[in-house]
């Protein structure tokens, strides 16, 4: 039996890595092949996706872990590094993915001339890497994806729009104004991503909808299903895709920053009412587009070919060659999870633009000063700021229990991405957050709050989810309201 190596950083969230790492993971289970994930923190919901063949391995068990593999299939380059360099892990081919033009992870190792073969996401990382002045024209593409199944899925068509969904854990201020613009015309707006309904997005879900809002894997999915989506979020948007715009804008990974247009609530509405009956025209079109482009099965049966037609990788010389990177790759990773320990202890600012979106780019990361479970910084605040948001620590499962800004009472029940417990509100993921208006130039704050089990506390709370719908609508109202189920089972763990 083959084996296969999988490497990220993080096997935990929906997030797009994570879920491009167990989706090839149970590809390559269902084809008979012995399959590894080593990653840097492991974690619920997402464990619970991998099928149960999967060995996982992270930084405190990685000595226990098989060192020899048929292939490594990797993302992130620290962590490839720190296998090869330092834990002496080796393979016949490695097969490296970059998922991003922008993110300091997903460049390419220091030897990447050197690997069997090098795969990016999308035509704009083509040429970032260009710009960059990598040897670009042997890297290949493996774009995002969607699924056979998708495109042989039966749906049925409503003339007019009745239902719509917006997916962003990152949701412009103009989506928020379209959703009550279009439920003022009797057109539900469900919202999915973090602070809302956080689930894992698929076809059951998609189907039910007559038009789909999102960027990136979404939209690869929801044209998939032949469904009108609209490409839309925080950089603005190309609209509806249709075939007039279908190849520029997966050239750029359906990111929106093909054209980048940034558009009016009002306008976003009348724009995808009006344009409905056009789009729905070309379902059958786009989807052979998607089909040829990006079925999921097809590309990766290509890319597996191509890879085992190399010749097999000289391990030996790769490690010669460069010896130095056991010194670096070392120092990275121990950085790495030295932050992971202490992230509880951090939190971060973000400032609003003008028009009232949360300018992502602005954020600044400060350490509190700890004082047995009261966590305080003072902070100044930019001169022309009105309004901020604080995401209160960087870790899941930390019970907020008060916030004081300046010494004054924060209501517990305004925190986003939060749920109502026994004694406080636990963060749901790794950013918990207050808006503020009416900032100063300084701000003292103050929270008292504690870490849980957070394994533990997942575990149930995932099983019970999967079991009962109901829990989705409580985490993702406001005023939220635990079930009797929920505070029993938050009492257990806190005794454990």
């Amino acid at each position: 039996m083959k084996k296969v190596l999988l490497t990220n950083l993080y096997i935990e969230k929906y997030s797009g890595s994570e879920l491009d790492t167990v989706t090839v993971a149970n590809y390559f289970v269902e084809n008979g092949w012995d399959v590894t994930i080593f990653t840097l923190v492991k974690g619920y919901p997402l464990i619970n996706d991998l099928i149960k063949k999967v060995k996982i391995y992270d930084y405190y068990n990685v000595d226990e872990m098989n060192k020899e593999f048929d292939l490594i299939w990797a993302h992130h380059f620290p962590v490839l590094d720190y296998l090869i360099f330092n834990k002496n892990v080796k393979a016949d081919y490695i097969h490296f993915v970059s998922l991003s033009s922008y993110e300091p992870y997903e460049a390419l190792p220091l030897y990447y001339k050197k690997l069997n073969l090098v795969s990016t996401l999308s035509g704009e990382s083509l040429d970032v890497l260009k710009k960059n002045r990598y040897d670009y024209k042997n890297v290949h593409l493996f774009t995002n994806y969607s699924f056979k199944r998708y495109f042989e899925l039966e749906k049925k068509y409503r003339e007019k729009i009745k239902k719509i969904c917006i997916v962003s854990n990152h949701i412009p201020l103009e989506l928020l104004e379209f959703k009550e613009i279009a439920e003022k015309e009797n057109i539900v707006v469900d919202i999915y991503g973090e602070g809302y309904k956080f689930v894992k997005i698929n076809e059951n879900i998609l189907k039910k909808y007559d038009v789909v809002i999102s960027i990136g894997k979404t939209v690869n999915y929801s044209l998939s299903l032949g469904i009108p989506t609209y490409c839309y979020d925080r950089f603005g948007g190309d609209g509806y895709i249709d075939m007039n715009n279908i190849n520029k804008s997966y050239y750029y990974n359906f990111s929106g920053r093909y054209s980048r247009k940034q558009k009016k609530p009002k306008d976003i509405y009348n724009d995808i009412v009006n344009n409905y009956e056009r789009v729905l025209k070309q379902k059958e079109e786009i989807k052979k587009y998607a089909y040829d482009n990006f079925c999921f099965e097809n590309n990766i049966q290509k890319v597996l070919k191509e890879i085992l037609a190399t010749e097999k990788l000289d391990m030996e010389e790769l490690i010669n060659d460069y010896e130095q990177m056991s010194i670096s790759s070392a120092i990275i990773i121990r950085e790495f999870i030295n932050k992971q320990e202490y992230m509880g202890k951090t939190f971060k600012t973000y400032y609003f633009t003008k028009d009232g979106k949360v300018d992502w780019y602005s954020f600044k990361t400060y350490r509190y000063d700890n004082l047995d479970n009261k966590y305080s910084r003072t902070i100044k605040i930019k001169k022309d700021a009105t309004r901020i948001r604080i995401d209160l620590c960087n870790v899941k499962g930390m019970i907020i229990k008060k916030i004081k800004i300046n010494g004054k009472n924060i209501p517990l029940k305004s925190i986003y991405n939060a749920i109502k417990v026994y004694d406080g509100y636990i963060s749901l993921n790794n950013n918990p957050y207050i808006i503020l208006d009416n900032v100063k130039s300084k701000l003292e704050i103050e929270v008292i709050m504690n870490k849980l089990d957070v394994d533990i506390y997942l575990n149930e709370i995932i099983k019970y989810s999967n079991a009962n719908e109901q829990l989705n609508q409580i985490v993702n109202s406001k005023g939220w309201k635990m079930l009797d189920k929920i505070r029993k089972l938050m009492s257990i763990v806190r005794k454990r």
